[in-house]
């Protein structure tokens, strides 16, 4: 595992809570965390918060038509019984990354795999307590939280005069580095912007992608491609796109 400062090994121990560190990641800070005590006291306080929050929380609902979809995917559609609504959610994640199979473009690996990263992240953060990790519609909120976690500093846009207002800011794991995404809303809907250095996707088609009821948008500025990535219908989506875009910097 590359080189960290204070503040990232305690952002590593929250991926690592979450599930969202590849193998040899994860047993990397599993070994810092049996070595360090503050390490291992906050592993403890955010599994407690979790514990926590599982018993006093409602469970969150699901985005509408997300079911429908999710039993397309893993093979519920026909059948009269299955498991349960609640377990078929706990899962969604590997739904997802199964129907990642289906995209039109698989014949390129290194768009297979950064797709299934994005929407992966996308559907996490639907079935979360949360879709966000710093809760503002302040870009002066939003852009400090982030300088202390990635290396960039992300564009932010008001959209709300649009219908686009931003709900907070969120850190994804993508191409196995820590990135900001951006999220808004839409009647009721939520869209991701992830925002990727030029580098870590050298090579990648930008466009417009579907597959069951996600819809990914892709573009490049500079040296940042842009992803947005949502369940809303393809018009809105590209509408925000347009409306970003067009916004001057």
């Amino acid at each position: 595992m590359s080189h960290t400062g204070p503040d990232d090994r305690y952002l590593l121990v929250h991926a690592y809570c979450d599930g969202e560190l590849d193998p040899v990641n994860a047993k990397a800070v599993d070994l810092q965390i049996s070595a360090d005590p503050r390490l291992s006291a906050e592993r403890d306080r955010i599994m407690a918060l979790r514990r926590a929050l599982q018993n006093k929380l409602p469970a969150p609902s699901a985005p509408s038509g997300l079911r429908s979809r999710v039993e397309r995917a893993v093979g519920l559609a026909t059948r009269r019984a299955g498991p349960s609504w609640n377990a078929i959610a706990a899962s969604i994640a590997a739904a997802v990354i199964i129907s990642a199979s289906a995209w039109y473009f698989s014949g390129r690996s290194e768009n297979s795999i950064l797709m299934r990263e994005l929407t992966a992240s996308h559907a996490r953060a639907l079935i979360a307590a949360r879709v966000t990790d710093v809760d503002s519609s302040d870009q002066h909120t939003i852009k400090p939280w982030f300088s202390t976690r990635t290396a960039q500093a992300p564009r932010i846009v008001d959209l709300a005069s649009e219908e686009f207002p931003i709900v907070g800011g969120r850190l994804d794991v993508i191409e196995k580095i820590p990135v900001p995404t951006i999220v808004y809303s839409h009647r009721g809907h939520f869209i991701s912007l992830t925002q990727i250095p030029g580098t870590a996707a050298t090579g990648i088609a930008v466009g417009l992608r579907s597959v069951d009821g996600f819809h990914v948008v892709g573009w490049s500025e500079g040296d940042t491609s842009y992803w947005a990535t949502s369940d809303i219908g393809i018009a809105d989506l590209e509408k925000f796109v347009r409306k970003f875009r067009a916004a001057a910097p």
